[in-house]
Parts: structure tokens; sequence; C-alpha cells
């Protein structure tokens, strides 16, 4: 068992922190839609479901590497990248908006 975790896209860490709490507050949209896959008996959890298909890790466009299939991206998650900063104690996401 892990004590901390890092939840990875297309190659980079998009969010880091405490294994508990990580598992029961991913801030990351892709981290939510990890989490809302595991299946779990008898729950009320809404399971997120992407849309898109997956960028190339080839040739990755512009801004944050989620952005294509991010349910919240806008405009400025198409153009800068956002850098893996912690956003609480123990607590770190690649998000120009994470949830808190």
């Amino acid at each position: 068992m892990s004590t901390r975790i890092a939840v990875m896209y297309l190659g980079s860490i998009v969010e880091e922190g405490p294994a508990e709490e990580v598992f029961a507050a991913p801030a990351h949209p892709y981290g939510q839609a990890l989490i809302s896959a595991v299946p779990v008996v008898e729950t009320t959890r809404k399971r997120v479901i992407l849309t898109g298909d997956v960028p190339s890790p080839l040739k990755p466009r512009s801004g944050c590497r989620f952005h294509p299939r991010c349910p919240i991206a806008v405009e400025r998650c198409r153009n800068e990248r956002p850098q893996l900063r912690e956003y609480r104690p123990g607590r770190k996401v690649a998000c120009h908006f994470p949830t808190v």
C-alpha cells in the first residue's frame, strides 16, 4: 500500500497527494474520472464519462494536455499548460481550476 499517490495523464503528473485524500476528493478532472470509474457496491457516486479521443503523447496539443477531454476546459486551458503546484499543504495539482 502507498501513503502517497500520483495521477498521470499522457506521461505527466496531474495530481499528487496523500492516497486517502486523493481517493476521497480528487482535485483534477482526470483524477475525478478515474476515481469515479472504480467499481463500488451500493454507491450514489456519479460516474464521470470522458468524451473524445486520447491525444497522441508524441504530438501533444498546446495548453493543458487534458483539455480536449476536460468537462471544465476554457480558452486558458487550450493555450496555457498548467504547472504542477501545491494548492494546499501536501496536495499538488496541474490544473487552472482544481476542485478544492
